[in-house]
């Protein structure tokens, strides 16, 4: 049997075989069963890319604390891990067995679009880091009289930081009778760093940094005259954006270092990319609420997606299914089971939406909002997770007005090539926008 025969080849445990140091295989041998054929594959040859892996027993590492502390003190070396059979070498054929990770997406793509997992995983990572920063962060004070009672600015003359309303002659922040001057724009502390929470705007200056003139005959201990020129580091960008988070320090050199993390509340326009859990799309086109179509109990959907784009090709069946389940749980208000190789199967989700007085298919009957007729087809619709994309418009945008373009040179701010994509685009939306 394969079981008698991978027992006999295994490497040898260390504590049997102290020596040779890897058992009775070398390292980068592979061995692997396939119980469809009843068989056992022996790979040896060279060049196959191998990865490390650190065993585990009984659900625990073998690889413990004391291990990392010797290989970081240099008692330990890489192939003292091998030897001591902590860690072991697995190439693809080892590999390409299913895992759990395969079902942590709820309700996983199909296999033969098995890879729709993966590029989910891929979206994912993208809408979770967005959402990562989108969390409050600051005081709840702080955030009510920034954003509703008035705006935040430091008052080197008092205080740090404190919100006032800055009129001509008033009495407002300890300023007795004089007049005050209004500084929309001034988002540096004493420090020349904006501080956390400021507003700016584009070509704002973030930090006001100075870097000294050092000539070529200018010798390096004579320092008492250097003269410094004015480098400030401004936002770019078309909508204004808020500092999230300011970080000082030094570099080992003993050279100051600044890094400001900024934030920008955005909505959706047309170009951005969402995405479900199964494959994404571009927004097309942004309507009134009013103008949507609508069902009997007077719902509306919030999007609207054509199902001859992707569906035939990419057979990404399990967003059908998700529509179909989470518009059951909606109904019955009961959580449905959406893992790989269980759940809840389309029929018993459809007895359910009937139930319900609802089409078991989770076909509906909507109504125009433009026209206010009847629509000449059914619409699958049902509630689905939707994530936005970090890929929007308002990074992407590439302007030049600056002069004629001449072709083999880089420019500055420079011309972006116009490819297929992009003419459909301009011919969709209007190339006659251009001219003039």
């Amino acid at each position: 049997p394969a079981s008698r025969l991978l027992s006999a080849v295994a490497p040898a445990s260390p504590a049997s075989s102290p020596t040779p140091p890897c058992g009775r295989l070398h390292q980068f041998v592979s061995v692997h069963s396939h119980a469809a054929h009843k068989a056992v594959h022996v790979a040896s040859d060279g060049g196959r890319l191998c990865r490390p892996y650190i065993i585990v027993e009984a659900g625990r590492p073998l690889v413990a604390r004391r291990h990392l502390d010797e290989l970081a003190s240099g008692l330990r070396d890489w192939e003292d891990f091998l030897h001591e059979g902590l860690i072991e070498y697995l190439d693809v054929n080892e590999e390409k067995r299913l895992r759990v990770c395969a079902g942590i997406i709820p309700i996983p793509a199909s296999q033969p679009e098995a890879r729709r997992n993966t590029y989910q995983l891929v979206r994912h990572g993208q809408a979770g880091h967005e959402a990562l920063w989108s969390y409050n962060q600051n005081e709840p004070i702080r955030d009510t009289v920034q954003y509703l009672l008035a705006a935040v600015s430091p008052d080197e003359a008092l205080r740090r930081r404190q919100p006032v309303h800055r009129q001509a002659d008033g009495a407002h922040g300890g300023h007795q009778h004089r007049t005050a001057q209004t500084w929309p724009t001034k988002v540096l502390e004493a420090d020349g760093v904006a501080y956390v929470g400021a507003r700016v705007s584009d070509r704002q200056v973030l930090v006001n940094k100075e870097m000294p003139i050092v000539s070529a005959t200018m010798s390096a201990a004579v320092n008492s005259n250097v003269e410094y020129k004015s480098v400030p580091q401004d936002y770019k960008g078309m909508e204004p954006a808020y500092v999230e988070k300011v970080m000082v320090a030094k570099h080992e050199d003993n050279h100051g270092l600044v890094k400001l993390q900024l934030r920008q509340t955005r909505r959706p326009e047309i170009g951005d990319k969402f995405s479900s859990r199964h494959e994404r799309l571009v927004c097309g086109l942004i309507v009134d609420q009013a103008d949507m179509p609508f069902s009997r109990d007077g719902s509306r959907p919030g999007y609207h997606n054509e199902i001859r784009t992707g569906y035939p090709s990419r057979m990404t069946v399990g967003k059908l299914l998700e529509l179909l389940g989470s518009k059951a749980a909606v109904l019955d208000g009961a959580f449905k089971d959406g893992t790989a190789f269980g759940g809840d199967g389309a029929e018993q989700l459809g007895a359910i939406l009937r139930e319900h007085g609802f089409n078991s298919l989770g076909k509906d009957v909507l109504t125009s909002g433009v026209t206010g007729e009847t629509m000449e087809a059914y619409v699958y619709s049902g509630p689905i997770y939707y994530q936005k994309l970090k890929h929007m418009v308002l990074d992407k945008i590439h302007a030049r007005a600056r002069r004629s373009l001449r072709l083999r040179v880089e420019l500055a701010d420079g011309a972006v090539r116009l490819g297929e994509m992009e003419r459909d685009c301009l011919i969709g939306y209007g190339a006659s926008m251009l001219l003039g």
